[in-house]
């Protein structure tokens, strides 16, 4: 309610005080300001368990999320993200944050959209089904199909943690879309940074890389498809 009234009245920030959020998802369109916490240690939202019915997402032709953004500027920053198991269904992929477009079947045409997440912690907090994502930026026709399969403009994640997470960030931009990844730390992904399929320009620069081999033998910090 506070990101729509700020929306719609033109406030550029919403702001959450130190504490512990619950929520279960929250979808907003056109949103042109910042979510901001106090500082990364002392606001955190939580993803609560089983709280998403993500195959209903799916059948309305959104990619299940915790908080997605559709359009618009948005930004997030100096606050803490945790989820573990928010679908309630189960083997569905699940993005803590999303950055996109309308949903899958249209209006058809291109979507645009100027993303910034500055300062945030991602963590999954024992994740069993492997299928959290921390960060995802592509149009909702990327993973479901339909019309809406161009995602334009810019996406910057910058001084960030993304913590246990299988999938750290996630990219499908076109257009020579820019897409900055810097000076980030990743822990423990399997992919850390995974890019698919995009026409986009990317930079990835002064990140921090932890993790073990995978059962190919090798630990990949930037997955190119």
């Amino acid at each position: 309610c506070a990101m729509l009234a700020a929306r719609d009245a033109g406030f550029p920030t919403v702001k959450l005080d130190p504490g512990t959020f619950t929520v279960a998802h929250i979808n907003i369109d056109s949103f042109n300001g910042t979510l901001e916490g106090a500082t990364i240690n002392s606001t955190t939202v939580v993803f609560d368990n089983f709280s998403v019915d993500c195959q209903a997402m799916v059948n309305d032709g959104l990619t299940p999320s915790g908080i997605k953004f559709i359009r618009g500027e948005p930004r997030v920053r100096f606050m803490s993200l945790v989820a573990a198991d928010p679908c309630s269904t189960e083997n569905q992929p699940f993005y803590m944050l999303h950055f996109t477009g309308q949903n899958a079947d249209g209006p058809c045409g291109n979507d645009v959209i100027f993303g910034n997440v500055d300062r945030v912690s991602i963590q999954a907090a024992n994740n069993p089904s492997g299928n959290l994502v921390g960060v995802g930026v592509f149009p909702e026709g990327y993973e479901l199909g339909g019309c809406k399969t161009t995602l334009l403009g810019t996406f910057k994640l910058n001084r960030s943690f993304i913590d246990d997470v299988p999938f750290g960030i996630q990219t499908n931009m076109k257009g020579a879309a820019q897409v900055d990844l810097n000076f980030n730390e990743f822990n423990d992904n399997a992919f850390p940074i995974f890019i698919d399929d995009a026409n986009q320009i990317t930079t990835v620069q002064f990140n921090d890389f932890v993790g073990t081999a995978s059962g190919t033998g090798t630990y990949l910090g930037v997955t190119l498809l």
